[in-house]
Formats: C-alpha cells, structure tokens, sequence
C-alpha cells in the first residue's frame, strides 16, 4: 500500500518591460478552474471520495489536514458545484440526448428528504426542517447499445419536470401509474406510456 502523495507544482511566469515600454509576459499554464489549485486529478480524487466512497467534505478536510495540504471543505463544495457546471453538465446533456434517441425509455420518481434549514429552539437546541423533494430517474432501454440511467433532482412531482426531461423523446416510456406519465401520453402522439 502507498500512502496519497501530494505535489505542489509552482508556475513562475515572468514580465518584462520592451524597450518601447510595452510590458511582455510569459504565457501561464492554462487552468481548470481559474485561480485555483484545483487540478484535475485533486478535483477527481474529491469526487470520488465524495460520491463514490461517501465520504463527506468535512471528513476529507480532516485527511487533507492530517498531510500538511489546507483545504476547507468550502472551497471543495464550491469546486464540485464549478466542475459540475462546467464539464460534467455536458456529459450529462449528451446522455440525455442518447436517452431520448432510444426507442424504449424508462421513467419514475423517488421522494428525497432535503434539508432545508436549521433553526435554534428557545430551549437551545437545534431543529432541522426537511422538506420533501423528488429524485427523477431516466434509464435507457434494456436492448439499446448503451445502457445509460440519469437522475434529474427536482423540488416537486409537478407534470413539467418528466415533461420537459421527455420533450424530444419519440417512442414508448415504461413507467409506473403515475397520472403525470399518462398526461404526456394523451397530449402527445409520438409517445407511449
């Protein structure tokens, strides 16, 4: 077993002034995230701790500690929201387009507790308000040459959310008997549910 290893890399880039008093400066490394340590591999290695092992931020930023590497568990929040947004919402996106070109799709809904805020009671104590939210599933069809499950996580069970997931799908959508899947299937032809 080898232990992480962590490497600092240091970019020096240097300025000068030209003779006709234009300032020249050396190119920089192109980043991932702009201003940032974050590299690649540090962002993945946070992602798999995080969602693959289930290891929260906060129990990261103690390991990161435990090896002289100072890393809040802020900056790692905010670093998964900035990664997720920039490149693994194109992954995403393309999936999707891959789900809808399927000729057989599956759809349902799971309720989610969120929570929502944390209050102090007058005796001191903390209380969690939860709320109840839906963790909207898609899967390809089992024949289909990729087998492709996305979750759309959404505040309610409205009609719109399966609707608008479902928009550019022609085919047959296997779900359960949810009222909101037989709506699209009376408004739209090219659909089946």
């Amino acid at each position: 077993v080898e232990p992480a290893v962590f490497t600092v890399v240091e970019h020096h880039i240097k300025v000068y002034k030209g003779r006709n008093g234009k300032i020249v400066k050396g190119r920089h490394p192109k980043e991932m995230l702009c201003n940032s340590i974050a590299t690649p591999s540090l962002t993945a290695f946070i992602m798999n701790g995080k969602y693959v092992n289930a290891v929260p931020l906060y129990r990261q930023e103690q390991e990161f500690a435990r090896n002289d590497v100072n890393i809040s568990r802020q900056v790692m929040a905010n670093w998964m929201i900035t990664t997720s947004e920039r490149y693994l919402s194109l992954v995403y996106d393309r999936l999707r387009t891959e789900i809808t070109k399927s000729r057989v799709a599956h759809a349902d809904e799971t309720p989610v507790q969120v929570n929502k805020a944390h209050t102090e009671n007058k005796d001191g104590s903390e209380e969690i308000k939860k709320k109840k939210c839906y963790m909207w599933v898609y899967k390809s069809g089992a024949f289909e040459p990729r087998r492709i499950v996305l979750y759309d996580y959404k505040s309610g069970r409205k009609g719109e959310y399966p609707e608008e997931f479902l928009r550019k799908f022609h085919g047959i959508c296997v779900s359960d008997g949810y009222q909101v899947y037989h709506t699209i299937d009376d408004e739209r032809e090219d659909i089946q549910v």
